[in-house]
């Protein structure tokens, strides 16, 4: 036996409007997550130079993966657990990144002047 035809528009009608709600819920929560909170990809190039073999970081590259701006006053390279370099500080003239926007900054080898140590007496 067929179902009536009001039950069947009431049932359509049912399920039409709960996807509707389900697909309004996802966009709310995919826009609440783009605009809340901070994230910035971040990465580095290493190579060695020619007076030494040591190794030393030539390019860093930091995106903001949000449609928000982001300031940033200094920039570490993480060796470890609680173990940091600062690759460059920027409190004086703070980066604003801003969305969706590409930081990148390139660093020359490290050199260090001999005359500078003068061995202790």
């Amino acid at each position: 036996m067929p179902w009536p035809l009001p039950t069947v528009l009431s049932l359509s009608l049912a399920v039409t409007s709960l996807s509707i709600a389900i697909l309004a819920f996802v966009i709310a929560v995919k826009n609440y997550r783009r605009k809340a909170g901070i994230l910035v990809r971040g990465g580095l190039t290493v190579a060695s130079g020619r007076a030494s073999n040591d190794p030393y970081v030539t390019e860093v590259l930091l995106e903001n993966l949000k449609d928000r701006a982001v300031t940033i006053f200094a920039i570490y390279l993480r060796l470890g657990v609680n173990y940091y370099i600062e690759l460059e500080n920027l409190e004086d003239n703070p980066l604003v990144l801003k969305a969706f926007e590409t930081y990148r900054k390139e660093f020359g080898p490290i050199e260090i002047d001999p005359a500078q140590f003068h061995p202790s007496r």
